[in-house]
């Protein structure tokens, strides 16, 4: 048998109880009030090593009613949102008086099952559970763990305990009759049945032998003749904790309260998921960074590309397309012929290279106009945003030995400073001035 302790809460001021101890099944069940239910609980944590009791709350039918809720989603989250919104035309109670249970799943589609219970009397009993040092694992309603009758069948069972008959209509389907009590009892069943447009085929009642005897085992005059009343034995007081233990494991019955374990659970997983989501929005930072990283990079080789075409185009004026840099000049190059002035065009462009290269990278505004070679004489045209820059590239160029250089003109016109250089060897320079 289950280590569970059973306490049936007998009444709707949720001061009667009863319990069954674990274990003891077989006998009758234990009853008192908090105080006997609190003095249980000590001698059972004094007597066992275990200081936690696993307490399942059963609920009297006092203030409890059930519904299948028209919803037509299959989503829960979605039909709890809807849930307040359907229950305005299918419950006359006060919302503010009501704790609602919504299934995890619809019974069928687009019909979930809700419990509504009365809310004063669940906060009542949760605080007399917190007094006696008890978290329930579950709180149910006792009409859900009674197995649901068949099709077309009702069955009436007398709630332990208490005056009140449960009728049940189907599966997490059913009414309550208070001061249900003796033949009168057939009668409210009868009076009811008459009132419906749709009734069973079958009426099923659990009730004591010695009851049956008071009825004669004849239905009342106005019973309905197309509803056949079948009698079935009652349970006595301690087989119904048999009743419950398998309503427990088998008709999965609404809680009004969280589990402690599922709520670890539920804990967890909201903690995970946010670490989840911070993992995620971390990760769309670094995507985002990523990709703003290689949208610069590639502006920057765009911006690279289009240097080197203008380098190109001004090394090479009389080059229309650009195909490859590298082969292209070089037959510029053979074709300026053998010889000296190809050393001459080389000896200039080289010295020129090694005085703009490092200026360019620290002054990226720095650019070639326009690059020719003529008359033994490389004659190069500057650009960029400062004219310090240019006259830097003049001033390192004049102190190579190698070659000569002169300022042909500069200047700056709309915030752009030019300027024109004529590079030559010392060797070609004396033969010109010769």
């Amino acid at each position: 048998m289950s280590d569970r302790i059973l306490l049936f809460i007998t009444d709707l001021d949720g001061q009667a109880l009863a319990w069954y101890s674990p274990g003891r099944e077989s006998s009758q069940p234990e009853r008192g009030g908090w105080s006997e239910f609190g003095q249980f609980l000590a001698e059972r944590r004094s007597s066992t090593s275990s200081q936690t009791q696993e307490v399942v709350v059963i609920l009297s039918e006092h203030g409890i009613s059930r519904l299948l809720v028209p919803i037509p989603s299959a989503k829960r989250h979605q039909a709890a949102q809807a849930l307040p919104f359907a229950l305005e035309d299918l419950s006359a109670d006060d919302p503010a008086q009501l704790f609602t249970v919504l299934a995890d799943q619809p019974m069928s589609p687009g019909h979930w099952p809700v419990l509504l219970v009365d809310a004063g009397r669940r906060a009542q009993v949760l605080e007399h559970l917190q007094a006696v040092g008890v978290t329930p694992q579950l709180m149910v309603a006792a009409a859900d763990l009674l197995p649901p009758p068949d099709e077309g069948t009702f069955a009436v069972w007398r709630e332990p305990f208490t005056d009140q008959a449960v009728i049940l209509t189907g599966a997490h389907q059913g009414f309550v009759l208070s001061s249900a009590i003796g033949p009168q009892l057939l009668d409210r069943v009868s009076q009811t049945l008459t009132r419906l447009a749709s009734r069973p085929a079958k009426v099923q009642f659990y009730l004591p032998a010695e009851q049956w005897a008071d009825f004669g085992h004849v239905p009342p005059s106005d019973w309905p003749t197309d509803v056949s009343l079948e009698p079935v034995s009652e349970l006595g007081m301690n087989d119904w904790v048999t009743l419950w233990q398998a309503g427990l494991a088998r008709n999965q019955p609404l809680s009004m309260v969280t589990a402690p374990r599922h709520a670890q659970s539920q804990l967890l997983r909201r903690r995970w998921g946010q670490v989840a989501m911070m993992a995620a929005a971390l990760l769309v930072l670094v995507m985002i960074w990523q990709g703003g990283r290689a949208w610069q990079m590639a502006q920057q080789a765009d911006a690279l590309q289009a240097q080197v075409i203008r380098d190109f185009h001004a090394a090479l004026p009389q080059t229309n397309r650009l195909v490859n840099a590298r082969v292209q000049l070089q037959q510029a190059l053979d074709q300026l012929g053998a010889g000296a002035p190809q050393d001459q065009f080389l000896s200039a462009l080289s010295a020129f290279a090694g005085v703009f290269h490092p200026l360019r990278q620290q002054d990226s505004s720095l650019a070639i106009q326009s690059l020719r070679f003529a008359a033994q004489q490389l004659t190069i045209e500057l650009t960029g945003r400062q004219y310090a820059a240019l006259q830097t590239v003049f001033d390192r160029l004049k102190k190579n030995p190698s070659v000569t250089v002169s300022q042909i003109d500069s200047g700056v016109d709309d915030g752009k400073a030019h300027m024109r250089l004529r590079i030559e060897n010392p060797a070609s320079s004396s033969r010109s001035s010769s």
